[in-house]
Parts: structure tokens; C-alpha cells; sequence
């Protein structure tokens, strides 16, 4: 430990969560991307059906695609501890 308390060797931590926000933030981004195209083409047909079967399949996706950096997070949380 340094004179601040924080332990050295603490820099795989850091990692962990800014890979966890890297992964959470450019998968939603892809999740997004796809879905969006999807509706809006399901829109411009006004096949809501589409749209809603659309929406669903997003959020269920973005949930799995947060799932990894959930994980991370709770790692580098007890290795603070």
C-alpha cells in the first residue's frame, strides 16, 4: 500500500471497469444501430407488428449485451475490497 491506503497493483481494477464501460457503451451502440434500422424500415411498411417484435428483440439484446459488464464491474468491486 502507498501512503494513500489505495493498493498498488490496483491498475487491473481500473482496467476491468473501463473495459467494462468500453464494452457496455459500443454494445448498446450496436445493439441500437441494428434495431433502429429495422423499425424504421417496419415503420415506413406501418408494419407495427415488426416494430414491436423489433423493440422487444432490442432490449432483450441490450440486457445479454450487459450482462459481461455487470460481471467486470462486480469483479473489480470485490477486488477493491
Amino acid at each position: 500500500m502507498n501512503s494513500l491506503g489505495v493498493k498498488i497493483g490496483g491498475l487491473r481494477m481500473e482496467i476491468m471497469l473501463l473495459i467494462a464501460a468500453i464494452i457496455g457503451v459500443f454494445g448498446i451502440l450496436i445493439v441500437y444501430k441494428s434495431s433502429m434500422a429495422k423499425i424504421i424500415e417496419a415503420i415506413k411498411q406501418k408494419d407495427y407488428q415488426t416494430v414491436n417484435k423489433a423493440q422487444t428483440q432490442m432490449f432483450v439484446r441490450i440486457a445479454i449485451v450487459e450482462v459481461i459488464p455487470v460481471i467486470l464491474i462486480v469483479i473489480a468491486i470485490f477486488e477493491m475490497l
